[in-house]
């Protein structure tokens, strides 16, 4: 299965949403799932035009979205739950300070990453973060991406946005 995560920042830039609405396009077009988390800005930019997708909510009607078992799903309800809850101590610096809607977004980011049973890793990270910096609420699932070897995509680094930008 071919699978990607499209994720990124609430501020992301109108000149990458519209880039993101490109690649998801040609993404869905070649058939790959996409996984992301349903927030404002790059998650809904990238699941805007993406109809084989899997995104995954910290709570049921989170962002206006409500867990269906077919295209989105309230991590709770998913096999892998408990990794997911445990992964916030595993790879967030500060999980001791955060409030508990922060551990429940934090936990969803290691299903974009793992899948619902947590043992089906995505093929890459597609995202935008502020210079291309592991920052904010997406830098979670990209210390996770990184521990499973799977290559991350900013498109934050000009390098990255030119790439994509040339390969549409």
């Amino acid at each position: 299965m071919k699978i990607y995560t499209g994720i990124g920042s609430r501020s992301t830039p109108e000149h990458i949403i519209t880039l993101i609405h490109g690649i998801s396009k040609k993404l869905n077009e070649q058939g790959f799932l996409l996984r992301s988390g349903g927030a404002n800005g790059a998650d809904s930019a990238f699941e805007k035009f993406s109809t084989n997708r899997e995104i995954y909510l910290p709570w049921d009607g989170f962002n206006r979205r409500t867990h269906d078992g077919s295209s989105y799903f309230e991590f709770l309800k998913c096999p892998a739950w408990t990794t997911a809850t445990s992964s916030v101590n595993t790879f967030h610096p500060y999980h001791e300070k955060l409030s508990s809607s922060a551990r429940l977004l934090m936990a969803r980011n290691f299903m974009q990453i793992m899948g619902a049973d947590g043992k089906t890793p995505t093929n890459f990270v597609i995202c935008w973060t502020k210079e291309g910096k592991d920052i904010g609420g997406t830098s979670q699932a990209l210390r996770i991406a990184r521990h499973e070897n799977i290559p991350v995509l900013n498109l934050g680094n000009l390098k990255i946005e030119r790439h994509f930008t040339n390969w549409l």
